[in-house]
């Protein structure tokens, strides 16, 4: 497997941030300013903090997400940390490294250099899965694979990726679905790779949402614990009626106010919603347009006026007044 750019411009910076520090050690050796120990410190911090920054400058400007560049704000953090542990790093293997012979300084730089080539190796297959996962052209089987991997691994993006994929079949994504692993329905946690990737949503909520995703895995995520996943299942057009009756008494006001402007929310449900506590309940029933007429003249005598607003807005508004005049006639 070959490397990317991105990562061989990674391993060009990180030798040439160290052969900076070398240089910067020696000058301040050389010219006698500073104790041996202290300049080995101060050219390691400078090094593993430029290799940072440059690192996460990389991953920022390379990312496709339009909230990557909110992780700028970090990188001075992350930079400082680094040069302050690569400083401490320094000076104690400068006082350990005093009592090792010249080859064996040597032997510990060319083992470093082997660790960094085989991390540089490590990310880029990372990066090769979740391309994989997420390559339209991809077909089943490979998909299936790395969705194993994916699992296997633990890797979240891999397999958003994978959920996003327009080419992932239904089978996939109920295989999915049916698996509980919490990690794969709870939002994924901050960081700095989380602004890369400028999604918010589990993997659960993702397979919730895709109108491709069979009727029994829409069922099976409409229990989920994580009320995201419950909203997207009440959301999706292609929710099976059923899936959206389970719904019906959630404790969530955001899942039920999806469940009141699907379009596909059975009749009956929908007349259930309109006598909820929650206005915008009743607000989001007023605003769908499969809503039954006599739910909508219900709703256009509501004591809210979001509500009543809401009905005035529904394409069917026009039809109330001759529905009203039906009602009224003997």
């Amino acid at each position: 497997m070959g490397l990317s750019p991105l990562t061989l411009g990674l391993l060009a910076m990180l030798l040439a941030t160290a052969a900076l520090g070398w240089w910067i050690r020696r000058g301040l050796i050389s010219g006698g300013r500073i104790a041996p120990a202290a300049a080995t410190g101060l050219a390691t911090a400078l090094a593993l903090g430029l290799t940072v920054t440059g690192l996460l400058l990389l991953s920022i400007f390379s990312a496709d997400s339009s909230t990557a560049v909110v992780a700028l704000y970090g990188v001075p953090v992350a930079a400082g940390l680094a040069a302050l542990a690569g400083g401490l790093l320094g000076w104690a293997l400068h006082h350990l490294l005093g009592r090792w012979s010249r080859a064996g300084r040597r032997a510990l730089a060319l083992a470093a250099l082997l660790a960094v080539v085989g991390g540089a190796a490590w990310m880029e297959r990372s990066r090769e899965l979740e391309r994989r996962s997420a390559d339209p052209a991809a077909g089943t089987e490979e998909l299936r694979q790395a969705m194993d991997r994916g699992i296997a691994q633990r890797d979240r993006w891999a397999l958003l990726g994978l959920a996003e994929n327009p080419a992932t079949p239904p089978s996939l994504l109920q295989e999915l679905a049916r698996r509980d692993e919490p990690w794969l329905h709870e939002p994924p946690a901050s960081g700095w790779r989380l602004w890369l990737h400028g999604d918010l949503r589990s993997i659960h909520q993702v397979v919730a949402s895709r109108p491709e995703t069979p009727a029994a895995a829409l069922e099976l995520l409409a229990r989920s614990p994580e009320a995201s996943v419950r909203e997207a299942v009440a959301a999706n057009s292609s929710a099976p009626p059923s899936a959206l009756e389970q719904l019906n008494g959630d404790p969530s006001p955001q899942v039920l106010r999806a469940v009141a402007r699907n379009p596909a929310t059975p009749e009956g449900l929908l007349g259930a919603l309109a006598h909820h506590d929650d206005r915008w309940v009743r607000f989001s029933v007023g605003r769908n347009p499969q809503a039954p007429l006599e739910v909508l003249a219900e709703l256009a005598r509501d004591p809210d006026l979001e509500v009543r607003d809401a009905v005035r807005h529904n394409p069917r508004a026009s039809d109330l007044s001759t529905f009203d005049s039906d009602e009224a006639r003997p």
